[in-house]
């Protein structure tokens, strides 16, 4: 097996619904190979509008989007402020 892969694999980042207009729910495992994991939220000139210290490597959090506008934001899941992998939401009406 090539063990290069295998951090990649151990990875997990999904967020859901997509479009959303009232709330995402952010579904993350990392195995525990990170001291620090938070998320970030992007608008499109990449502005931060959202950061959240995360609790554990395996969970879901809510995020309420109350506060957004409709538009396209970049997810970010940041391992001890390294991206560990970017997902793009779309919030509506």
């Amino acid at each position: 097996t090539d063990e290069s892969n295998k951090s990649i694999e151990n990875l997990l980042l999904n967020v859901f619904p997509n479009p959303a207009n009232d709330y995402i729910t952010v579904e993350y495992r990392t195995q525990g190979q990170y001291q620090s994991l938070s998320i970030e939220i992007y608008d499109i000139t990449g502005r931060k509008i959202l950061q959240k210290q995360l609790e554990g490597y395996s969970n879901d959090i809510l995020i309420s989007l109350s506060e957004f506008k409709p538009a396209v934001y970049m997810l970010q899941l940041i391992g001890d402020g390294t991206i560990i992998e970017s997902k793009r939401i779309t919030i509506i009406e």
